[in-house]
């Protein structure tokens, strides 16, 4: 099974949207409210935004690194598609982050409190989980910041 990547386009936001596993859709929906306008401004961010394409042409996942100040905001949402590709996506997401990360003194986003599998994903590809805000988001739900400092700024 083959993945590949490509610039991630409104086209592919727009696609993806109706298939988002479970748990990321109830993570944009608590922190953005809605799924489709989430990903389309995720993907027209200023910064770098990718999609994860199966071997049928199907974007299983789109990802990104948004520029924020002072700061990269690493995101990832994905459809259950992904889980026949972990060792694939774990590698080559471990690895663009790393390749990210001198472009930034700091990476930080949030992640829901109860998205375990996103929780356990990122604490595998280096990132750090923080502190818990307890009302983050349109829907003022737990989630927790997560972060990785690029150590070569001396921040």
């Amino acid at each position: 099974m083959t993945i590949t990547y490509r610039d991630a386009s409104q086209e592919d936001a727009i696609a993806l949207a109706p298939h988002l596993r479970a748990a990321d859709r109830l993570e944009v929906m608590l922190a953005a409210g809605d799924v489709e306008a989430a990903l389309l401004a995720s993907v027209a961010a200023p910064g770098v935004s990718l999609a994860a394409v199966n071997e049928r042409g199907e974007v299983i996942a789109l990802f990104g690194m948004s520029d924020g100040p002072n700061m990269g905001i690493p995101w990832m949402l994905a459809s259950d598609e992904v889980d026949r590709h972990p060792r694939h996506l774990v590698a080559g997401c471990r690895r663009w982050v790393l390749e990210m990360l001198p472009h930034y003194q700091l990476l930080l986003n949030y992640v829901h409190a109860e998205n375990t599998t996103a929780i356990a994903w990122l604490r595998h590809i280096g990132f750090t989980i923080g502190a818990l805000v307890e009302d983050f988001g349109v829907a003022k739900a737990p989630f927790y910041q997560f972060y990785m400092w690029n150590k070569e700024t001396n921040v």
